[in-house]
């Protein structure tokens, strides 16, 4: 198996020069993404908070007179059944208490 050929010393140095070059501009451009990235945040902070035009609310129409009402469920749970839970499911213990 052949070793790989080293690169000439001119090719070497233009390549040290590219990457430093290349890194010097990353570094620009990481600074002027920061500067607008700032920017843009204290523009957005301006902004009121609105809400996407696919989540707006529609106005209510009213309902004719006639229109049935949806029934709410309701629940009651009154004190004393409460209070029937605990001991009979051995979580509470009122006598010792």
């Amino acid at each position: 198996m052949k070793s790989p050929r080293r690169p000439r010393p001119e090719a070497r140095e233009e390549a040290k020069a590219k990457g430093a070059a290349l890194k010097q501009k990353i570094e620009s451009l990481a600074a002027e993404l920061a500067r607008q990235e700032q920017a843009l945040e204290e523009k957005l902070l301006e902004l009121p908070n609105l809400p996407h035009p696919l989540f707006r609310r529609k106005r209510r129409q009213r309902k004719p007179r006639g229109a049935r009402r949806r029934r709410q469920a309701q629940f009651r749970l009154h004190a004393p059944a409460a209070l029937g839970f605990g001991p009979a499911l051995g979580i509470l213990d009122f006598d010792r208490a």
